[in-house]
């Protein structure tokens, strides 16, 4: 595999399925980022961090389908302060 050269970004992973989170997690670290805040069960909590936190050095990788809202509604919530991927 070739090497990457990334600058130090937080990627933020919202996943309810705890299976699919772990295989984004492992592929992800293949290429040499870190996964950071990937705890995020719902949008909500993501969006309860996401309002608390300075961070803007984050991309956001979100199911489409979360309980109580979607990635989509992360998506539209978050504008363009930040690339999200749904």
């Amino acid at each position: 595999m070739n090497e990457t050269n990334v600058e130090a970004t937080t990627l933020s992973v919202s996943d309810d399925n705890e299976g699919d989170l772990k295989l984004l997690q492992a592929q992800i670290r293949r290429y040499g980022l870190s996964v950071r805040h990937e705890s995020f069960e719902t949008a909500e909590s993501f969006l309860s961090w996401w309002e608390g936190t300075k961070r803007r050095d984050v991309i956001v990788l979100s199911d489409y389908r979360l309980p109580g809202a979607s990635g989509c509604d992360i998506a539209f919530r978050l504008g363009h302060e930040v690339p999200v991927f749904v």
